[in-house]
Order: C-alpha cells, then structure tokens, then sequence
C-alpha cells in the first residue's frame, strides 16, 4: 500500500546543547555516573537516546481513519479482522502484559517489578521465595536514603519527576519514564538487579502550560499513556486538542502518527496490543458535561498501520483472549467474537468494572464495591473476594493479582481458586 506523508519538524533542535549538558552527568535520577565498585550502579552515557531531532510523519491510513464531528463513531460500520494472515497470538519476549499497562507492575520471567507506594522505590517481588527487595545491587546498602539504586525521586522533585503509572519490563530491562522542567518526556531503561540506567529515548516535548479559574498561568504535567510492543513505544499524550496516537520505533528518532480523533470533544484512551494488532478506544463526549461518550473500539494493525473500527458502543475495559473481544457493559461483561462478529452476554453484573480472562476464567472487579469476582467460561460465578482497603485492581495473568491502596496488594490466583483468597500487602 503505497502511503502519502506529511512530514513536520519538531521543534527540539533548540534545546539538544542544553538538555545534553544537564542530563549527561544526572543519568537516571540525580545519581551522578560512577563506577559499579563504588556504588552498584553506573549511568550509561546517552548513546542511543532521541535527540529531538527526528520528523513527525502522518500515515494516510490514519488520516482515512479520523474520527470528527460528521464522521461519528456511531454512523461507521464494525469492521471484520483478518485474522487469517494476521493473528493475536502472544509471544512473551516481544508482546505487553496488557493487564499491567499503565500501572505500577510488570512481569518478569521469575518474579514482578513494582514502584513501591509512597515512597519513590523500585521493587523486586521474587515468585519463587516470595521476598519482596528493592531493586539494588549495592552491597551492605540500607536501601533507607536517596544512595540507595532504588531510589527514583517522585514526581515533580528534582530534575526528573517520573511517572509512577508506567514500568515496563520488556526483552530483558526494566523501562520507565519521566519529564524534566521543560516539559521533555524520556524512556529510560534500567538493567534487571538495578545495576544501570540508561536514558534511551526522547519522546516528545509536553505542552505545560495551564490556566486555573483565577486567570493565573500555572505548570502542568499531564500524564501519558505508554507502552512498548513489538520493537516500538506507543504512546498518547496528556494534553491536545485533536489527540493522537503516535509511535516511535525503539532506539531512533521519526514519530508516526497513525490516528487522530479531530472531533469538537475528543477522546483516545485504553490501548491494549494482541499479536498484530494494538487496540484503543476512541471517541466524542455527547456534549459539554463531558459524561456520556459515543466511542468504541479500533484496532491498528502493526504491520500494514490499517486502523479499523471493531466494536461500536464500547467504552469501559475490554480483554481479549481466544479471538474473543471481552467488554464490559452497564449490565455486566458481553463477548463479540472477531471471528464471526456474533455479540452475546457472557456475565451479567449488573454494573461496569474491570474484565480480564486468564485460561478459563473470567474476572471482574468492581471498583465500587472493592470485589474481586472469578467466572467460569459460561459465566457461573465461582469465587469472590471483597477487601475496601484496596481500590484498584490491576487484572493480573494467571499466578497473581495486585491492587493499589494501603500499600500494593498481591492476591494469588491459586488461592482465588481454593476458596481461601486474602489481599496481603507486599513487604509485610
């Protein structure tokens, strides 16, 4: 398919001789580079890192794909997947953990990394002896002061506030993310005991600018969402009128942008990635109040940047597992085949909430009511566990479950299983 570009200059090339001068010795956070025998850890020079001076390049299979104000989600068609060529099958050294996306876990191949609650720590939670460390190399450390590796300063402070939504561990490193002053957001990838950390990639330059109520101009760092998949980052940004989705390949420097929602009162958000496709939401709030939403579901396919739309009237959490498209509803979880595009009530809940689906199980969570529930395949309810001291879950795989409130929770499946399921916070 041949493809119409519209390349755009960002403008970074300014700011490339004064970023390289204050991040070069900072490295990861305010740690200066020093060998491994004195502290453990060594920031690798910015060998690789985006400088900013790459081209952002619209695909003509995203501007097809717009969504606008006469181009409504409601009025397309629900497209067919090929699945015969391309398929959602998962190959774990390459594909996300699409459960764990925008929180603060990832899965390793033995163990899970978290940010720890409060504290501005990376942590390591060991499967097979159930320890839970920091992520620190450094013999005889304390792991009590900003010395320690698995300090990372939080938000706001210092040169860097990282974003403690996103870690990612991905072909052997552990990945995050964070913004300077100016508002430039960077990948950075960290070795799996914490050893090195590496500034690898300039993403983009956040718009910071904000106005409160009173007229006064404030700074504001809206969150992205982002995730790494198949060889590039994915990422939406906080703040713009007619968002975006973008993707950079990983290690260089060209965005491309391979769709846009262009209506009066936009909104993209929710990406998932299953073999060749990465699925997202988008759509139009009706009106002003920002409240009800005409969005559904699309896939891009990775290979061709074809964008589809999938699913209409689809708007809350979705999983997909088996060719199935699991979404839920107002009234419970419905499962729309991909395959034959046949839409059937596979859960009735009686409210919105979280879905995941592990093997032959179905999970929901209920944010209001703090429940954890496991389903069958054909919707019987199995088991249950209810715990207000946690009130968001992260839909886990199939060992464990986490969840963020009084500190991180982990919950074991097998456990969930027996009937003897209990949320423990991680560390205690």
């Amino acid at each position: 398919m041949k493809k119409i570009i519209k390349k755009e200059k960002l403008r970074k090339k300014t700011y490339i001789s004064l970023l390289f001068c204050i991040f070069l010795l900072a490295g990861c956070s305010k740690k200066s580079s020093t060998s491994s025998q004195n502290t453990g850890k060594t920031t690798e020079p910015d060998r690789t890192y985006n400088t900013g001076s790459g081209t952002e390049n619209n695909t003509d299979t995203a501007k097809s794909s717009i969504v606008n104000d006469s181009h409504l989600v409601s009025g397309m068609k629900e497209e067919k997947l090929d699945l015969s060529e391309y398929k959602l099958e998962y190959n774990v050294p390459t594909d996300s953990q699409q459960e764990y996306l925008w929180t603060s876990v990832t899965k390793a191949e033995n163990g899970y990394y978290t940010w720890e609650e409060g504290r501005g720590r990376l942590m390591y939670f060991d499967i097979a002896s159930k320890s839970y460390i920091p992520l620190c190399n450094k013999p005889n450390c304390a792991h009590n002061g900003e010395s320690c590796n698995a300090f990372f300063n939080s938000n706001g402070e210092g040169e860097i506030g990282y974003i403690r939504g996103y870690i990612q561990y991905y072909n052997g490193y552990v990945y995050i993310a964070g913004y300077d002053k100016k508002g430039y957001v960077y990948l950075y990838k960290v070795s799996p005991d914490g050893s090195t950390c590496e500034k690898y990639m300039t993403l983009y330059k956040a718009d910071l600018s904000s106005t409160k109520a009173e007229g006064e101009n404030v700074k504001e760092f809206r969150t992205p969402k982002l995730f790494i998949y198949r060889g590039y980052i994915y990422f939406i940004t906080g703040k713009e009128s007619k968002p975006k989705l973008r993707r950079i390949k990983l290690g260089e420097d060209d965005t491309e942008v391979v769709f846009e929602n262009a209506g009066s009162r936009p909104s993209l958000y929710r990406m998932k990635a299953y073999g060749d496709y990465l699925f997202f939401q988008s759509g139009n709030f009706i009106d002003d109040g920002y409240i009800d939403i005409d969005a559904g579901i699309f896939a891009l396919n990775i290979n061709t940047a074809k964008v589809q739309m999938v699913k209409k009237d689809a708007i809350s959490d979705y999983a997909i597992s088996d060719n199935k498209l699991y979404y839920t509803t107002a009234t419970g979880i419905n499962c729309y085949s991909l395959e034959d595009q046949k839409d059937t009530e596979a859960v009735n809940t009686g409210v919105r909430g979280n879905v995941a689906v592990h093997g032959d199980f179905i999970y929901f969570f209920n944010g209001n009511t703090c429940k954890l529930s496991q389903y069958d395949s054909k919707g019987k309810l199995l088991n249950e566990v209810t715990d207000t001291g946690f009130g968001a879950c992260y839909m886990g795989d199939k060992d464990y479950f986490f969840a963020s409130g009084s500190g991180t929770g982990i919950l074991s499946v097998k456990d969930l299983s027996e009937g003897m399921a209990k949320w423990t916070v991680l560390g205690e």
